[in-house]
């Protein structure tokens, strides 16, 4: 699967990648080549998926973006699923379109 995508948003499992280039040199090489050969085979990227993950980091405090913000936490910051945690209300049956 592409980098970010999931057959189910309701697996219970968390998606983690683990970047190994420490430079923004590395980091950009490594984001084209994702954008040009998905995530599989690249030595420089870890993929999994978990249902739980703790995070350590010798940097304190850490910068965590969350929700598309960024919090400041202390290591180790924990991670998990909450099963059901997100109710989604959608129309049954095909999109209603202005025309029909």
């Amino acid at each position: 699967a592409a980098a970010g995508t999931r057959a189910r948003l309701d697996d219970g499992k968390l998606s983690v990648y683990v970047v190994h280039p420490w430079t923004v040199a590395g980091l950009l090489w490594l984001a084209l080549r994702i954008l040009l050969r998905g995530t599989s085979g690249s030595r420089a990227l870890d993929a999994f998926s978990v249902e739980s993950c703790v995070v350590h980091s010798r940097a304190a405090p850490l910068q965590v973006a969350r929700d598309g913000e960024v919090d400041e936490m202390d290591s180790p910051v924990r991670f998990r699923v909450l099963p059901g945690a997100l109710r989604v209300v959608a129309p049954v049956g095909p999109r209603a379109t202005e025309d029909s």
